[in-house]
């Protein structure tokens, strides 16, 4: 065999922790999943991890967002080789934060509802985001802009994070994927009104960093996202 191949199987075996629970993505693209919660705890952690201990914030960023068009495969319980982790996000997109109008904020979740259509029995959402550091409530029963019913925010600028109501006139820190930072999937509101970015580690390389610190993984369902029928 050649000595590259024995060095890319030595790499995708490698063990980088476990997880105690099934990390399942079959309704991702309608509701909330624990592996869209372990997805975006992860990015979450690798911004938090590079902020100083003297910094006003206790993160430079609270608030993650992943498209579930991100997420390929679930994970089952048992050991997470690197080969696992890779097959479940193998984009390798870089992991960016930017500032964002908290108004934005609310037109970009709403977005994310935008091919759902319970009239035409259409209850499914390619972009439909998975998300940390945010509450919502959605009412898909309601008409396209008008969905989002409520949205708590976990404050960054605070002693002890907390969740408090989103605020349209606050700027919020914000992170997700350069491919969505860009305006990728629709979202050109990060595009145009996104500002400040910050390139940071590839998705891979957040979610490695995060079983690796965090093993086992237990992440579960804390009713980040409530949907109203």
């Amino acid at each position: 065999m050649e000595p590259w191949k024995l060095l890319l199987d030595e790499q995708i075996s490698q063990i980088i922790g476990e997880t105690k629970v099934d990390l399942l993505k079959d309704n991702c693209d309608r509701t909330e999943c624990n592996i869209g919660n372990f997805f975006a705890d992860a990015a979450v952690y690798a911004f938090t991890k590079l902020t100083p201990y003297d910094n006003a914030y206790w993160s430079q960023a609270s608030i993650a967002l992943i498209n579930t068009g991100a997420i390929r495969v679930p994970l089952t319980r048992g050991n997470l080789s690197y080969g696992h982790l890779s097959t479940m996000s193998p984009f390798e997109s870089k992991m960016t934060a930017f500032s964002l109008p908290g108004l934005e904020l609310l037109n970009a979740l709403e977005f994310s509802l935008n091919e759902i259509d319970v009239d035409a029995g259409k209850a499914t959402s390619s972009i439909f985001l998975q998300v940390s550091g945010l509450k919502i409530t959605y009412n898909i029963t309601q008409p396209f802009g008008r969905r989002v019913q409520n949205v708590k925010v976990l404050c960054q600028n605070c002693e002890v994070p907390t969740y408090l109501p989103l605020d349209v006139e606050e700027t919020y820190r914000i992170i997700t994927s350069d491919f969505i930072a860009e305006g990728g999937g629709g979202f050109t509101m990060f595009r145009d009104h996104g500002q400040d970015l910050q390139k940071e580690m590839t998705d891979l390389e957040a979610v490695c960093d995060y079983v690796k610190d965090n093993t086992p993984i237990i992440t579960g369902l804390d009713k980040r996202i409530t949907i109203i029928y």
